[in-house]
């Protein structure tokens, strides 16, 4: 076996395909919640606080789906201020699942400083950074990320998107791909379960039928 082939061996399933460079971390970069609709101006709003609280499983199938074998261990939000809360708010149960802190950052530079800067964060595999929309892209392009892997603009009404980007041990960057989470949880829905019709008799069919004419 030679030296790429014992690499490739040694890859995580389904990352292979990043060689030159074991991929041995990732982050996820992520806008926070929706804030639509708030009932709070500075805080997420109903639909957001639902995404949030889904997020442990959304990220969680993102690796499944991707191969990736270690779950989140470093928490960044963009600092909070007098506006928004909502970076970190977007990540508070997911830091309560994990029992994690959350770090947070004021500029693109201060994420990579925490993450591999002189005093990094020890040992972490799978950071999760939450940024706001209008400077997310800085985060990527601070991390590393190449201008042809990376959208032009970030809508605001996109929630969704996420870049993982994906690291050797050295700290070289290599992978990066956008994702939309709707869309690929979407694609992970299994199949309809069997419904078994308890009262299946003609009777109870036409009680049904006027059931829902009525309503």
């Amino acid at each position: 076996m030679n030296e790429n082939s014992a690499a490739i061996a040694r890859a995580p399933a389904g990352l292979a395909d990043l060689l030159p460079g074991e991929a041995t971390r990732r982050v996820s970069l992520l806008r926070h919640a929706e804030k639509e609709g708030r009932e709070l101006p500075t805080r997420l709003s109903s639909t957001g606080r639902m995404r949030a609280f889904a997020l442990p499983y959304i990220l969680q199938e993102l690796s499944r789906r991707d191969g990736w074998a270690w779950n989140a261990d470093c928490l960044i939000a963009a600092r909070d201020t007098a506006r928004s809360q909502r970076p970190s708010q977007t990540l508070h149960h997911l830091a309560q699942q994990l029992a994690l802190p959350i770090r947070q950052s004021r500029t693109p530079a201060d994420v990579v400083s925490l993450l591999f800067g002189a005093d990094p964060q020890p040992l972490w595999r799978h950071a999760v950074v939450v940024w706001r929309h209008n400077r997310i892209l800085d985060v990527a392009r601070a991390l590393g990320a190449p201008a042809q892997s990376l959208p032009a603009n970030w809508p605001s009404e996109l929630y969704d998107r996420v870049v993982l980007l994906d690291f050797d041990a050295r700290g070289r960057l290599v992978r990066t791909r956008c994702v939309h989470a709707d869309d690929e949880l979407e694609l992970a829905v299994c199949e309809q379960p069997l419904i078994i019709d308890c009262r299946g008799d003609a009777q109870s069919d036409a009680e049904t039928d006027a059931e829902d004419s009525s309503s």
